[in-house]
């Protein structure tokens, strides 16, 4: 059974929530510079997969509960922070806030479609949170194995002229 948190408690967590995704952005903004997309990448996978096999362990011990929320939270402010900078890096300034806004749009209908899907697909099972973690802990590890592959190669007038010659003007 899952210990039922007091409002005071929830009111003190979610305001480290957010004073931790602050503290994130910098921090990922930081370390993005000393160690790159992979390695960064690698480690925000390693801690949500933490995340996602102890939530529910987590949640009948406050400091573990706290422990694993706010980095919840540190892991989330990476994705507003590296996704961005790996969008310059690689497309240029003018390119990555187009490139951006349609991952970020995507992020967005995600978050909206996934669990309506979940609910018409599993039905009353949705409210087996056990399931949908060992899914995000399944999809990190697929992300992890994924990662070994990536490469950050930015993209140059040439190679974009060889695919579609009209988008070099987006480079300039």
């Amino acid at each position: 059974m899952i210990k039922e948190r007091n409002l005071a408690e929830l009111e003190v967590l979610s305001s480290l929530f957010f004073v931790m995704q602050a503290i994130a952005r910098f921090s990922w903004g930081l370390f993005f510079d000393m160690f790159r997309f992979k390695k960064c990448f690698m480690i925000v996978n390693i801690m949500q997969m933490y995340v996602a096999l102890h939530f529910m362990m987590s949640a009948e011990h406050s400091i573990w509960f706290f422990v694993t929320v706010l980095m919840t939270s540190f892991t989330f402010g990476a994705a507003f922070t590296l996704f961005s900078a790996l969008c310059t890096k690689i497309y240029g300034v003018k390119m990555a806030a187009k490139v951006y806004g349609v991952l970020f749009l995507g992020n967005g209908v995600a978050a909206i479609s996934g669990p309506i899907l979940a609910f018409f697909v599993l039905g009353d099972e949705i409210r087996n949170y056990a399931l949908l973690y060992m899914v995000g802990f399944v999809l990190t590890v697929i992300a992890c194995f994924l990662n070994i592959f990536f490469t950050e190669e930015r993209v140059t007038r040439k190679k974009v002229q060889e695919a579609d010659p009209r988008q070099v003007e987006d480079l300039k």
